[in-house]
């Protein structure tokens, strides 16, 4: 991509942002195509919500006849990602779970594992063949396609002769917005859909503000790694909140399973107190006024 300037106008950036996002995403899904490995289901998954990102945020300057079937299907594509990934984190954390408890709770961990892997069979199964039906080349035909082809002549396509740093901070702005409505809430132990949604806040916060690594003077990478930080530790409270839906759904009146879910607990009660920590140090409705001082 030609380097940028904070001037850039915005349809110029946003096309070379979506092509630089759309060769990661034909180098991960050609990878998983061949390798089909976790890393790669991992990487693709990244790349595909990267890329995804980009098509949200840049949309409204290409013509949405092309843009909507693609961002159709990478919806479709991440959603079996993310389920494959789920259930892979699952299948980890109880057959960990197995190893350091007693008999019965080992019994009741291993029954859930079983369970999963099973489950991760068939995901696996059909995300294979869904990746195959996807050709990477002519995939990444249509994503150039429809980047050679923006909206600068539409009188209804505002804001594409935009400096990119003005549209990227406005854009910030629309993500902190979404952040600073559920952070009260989510700072309440009990509020668990508070905090999941916080969570979804924050990965979309972080993926907008990788498209400013490249103008960004300043503290960006500390913003970023806080940002990070603050998605996995909410990542990882609503991994254990599933964990814990797990067990009550597949070991029900088994015992060993009150061990399982005392542990579950004890584990995401001191994740909240991470969270609140992170809170403390790096307040997360500061986040916003910080990014402003990056342009």
């Amino acid at each position: 991509m030609r380097k940028l300037t904070v001037d850039t106008h915005t349809w110029l950036a946003a096309r070379g942002f979506l092509l630089d996002r759309s060769d990661d995403f034909f180098l991960q899904l050609t990878r998983a195509r061949e390798a089909f490995d976790p890393e790669a289901i991992h990487d693709l998954r990244v790349a595909s919500r990267r890329l995804r990102e980009g098509m949200a945020l840049f949309g409204h300057c290409f013509r949405k006849r092309q843009l909507a079937p693609l961002r159709k299907e990478l919806k479709g594509l991440v959603a079996m990602l993310g389920s494959i990934r789920n259930t892979d984190e699952a299948i980890l954390f109880f057959s960990d779970l197995a190893e350091n408890c007693d008999a019965a709770s080992s019994c009741a961990a291993m029954k859930i594992v079983a369970t999963l892997q099973g489950k991760r069979v068939a995901e696996r199964r059909e995300l294979k063949r869904e990746v195959k039906k996807i050709d990477p080349g002519t995939l990444l035909g249509r994503i150039d396609d429809f980047c050679s082809n923006p909206r600068i002549f539409n009188p209804d396509a505002r804001g594409l002769f935009q400096p990119i740093a003005d549209y990227l901070l406005e854009a910030m702005a629309v993500r902190e917005k979404a952040i600073l409505e559920l952070l009260p809430e989510a700072l309440v132990e009990e509020n668990i859909s508070a905090q999941h949604r916080l969570r979804i806040a924050v990965k979309h916060f972080r993926y907008r503000l990788e498209f400013m690594s490249s103008l960004a003077s300043g503290d960006y990478r500390k913003i970023y790694s806080a940002i990070k930080e603050y998605q996995e530790v909410l990542g990882h409270m609503h991994d254990l909140d599933v964990f814990l839906g797990l067990t009550v759904e597949i070991t029900a009146g088994q015992s060993g399973a009150g061990l399982l879910r005392k542990i579950i607990g004890d584990r995401r009660r001191s994740l909240f107190a991470e969270f609140l920590h992170l809170q403390t140090a790096n307040p997360l409705d500061e986040m916003g006024n910080r990014v402003r001082g990056l342009l």
